[in-house]
């Protein structure tokens, strides 16, 4: 099933996880010395496929915890920050 990924949070600070998410297809851009996710249009988002219980463990385990949506779109938000 394919997924869109979002994260909760937009601007990162630690180079090591901006790399790290760069490595899933994330883009920024730096403001400021911070790096803001480049998330518009919407389409520039990144997208997975996870297709077994196995692979979603693997994704969890390396990315935290998960918030899932499935309508109206297939999402996954990677709860590095606050969500309202």
């Amino acid at each position: 099933m394919k997924f869109r990924l979002k994260t909760a949070n937009s601007i990162y600070r630690d180079d090591a996880q901006v790399e790290k998410l760069k490595a899933l297809g994330f883009s920024f851009q730096k403001r400021h010395g911070d790096f803001y996710i480049d998330d518009w249009p919407s389409d520039v988002l990144p997208e997975i496929n996870i297709d077994t219980l196995e692979e979603l463990i693997a994704f969890a385990d390396e990315w935290g915890d998960l918030v899932f949506s499935i309508k109206p779109l297939n999402e996954i938000i990677i709860y590095d920050g606050y969500l309202e």
